[in-house]
């Protein structure tokens, strides 16, 4: 069984809850029982042989296809370690489906190898703020600590908090 990375921009607890529902969907008795299987089996047969009722040539790509993504897509697992960027809190997923599992990877690789090029890029070396640490989602973090039940704009920045109480 693989290994993949998904890294998230803030809290891991939804994402880690729709991947176990993920893994509980595609490894339900439906799925692996192969009750529904054998149904899109007999769709894609259906497919296949109904060109050739009707006088053309039978469509053997589709009747194929659905064993590929079978096979190939839906019948491999994999499990996914979930990191919070922010704090580096990581929980794992396991017996998720290669189809499902691999694209997410891939595409949360490539944006959290992209944000990082970006931080670099967009650094300042005088202050030396990274993505992390505030900079790019310091705004952000100023809108959230405004809802109710949160610590307050001084909590997320500093300098607003006191900036604000000064001009009070």
């Amino acid at each position: 069984m693989s290994v993949g990375q998904i890294f998230s921009f803030g809290e891991i607890g939804m994402v880690t809850q729709v991947l176990n529902a993920v893994a509980m969907i595609f490894n339900s008795s439906t799925f692996s029982g192969g009750s529904l299987i054998l149904l899109a089996f007999l769709i894609a047969l259906m497919f296949t042989v109904m060109p050739a009722v009707s006088g053309g040539k039978p469509n053997y790509i589709a009747f194929l296809s659905v064993f590929l993504i079978y096979f190939a897509g839906i019948q491999p697992k994999m499990t996914l370690n979930i990191e919070d960027y922010y704090t580096g809190q990581v929980s794992s997923v396991a017996n998720i489906p290669l189809i499902v599992g691999l694209p997410a990877s891939v595409a949360s690789t490539i944006s959290y190898e992209l944000s990082k090029l970006i931080e670099t890029t967009m650094s300042s070396p005088q202050t030396n703020t990274t993505f992390r640490d505030g900079g790019f989602s310091d705004p952000l973090k100023l809108i959230y600590s405004l809802r109710p039940g949160n610590k307050g704009v001084a909590s997320a920045n500093p300098y607003a908090g006191s900036n604000m109480k000064c001009n009070a």
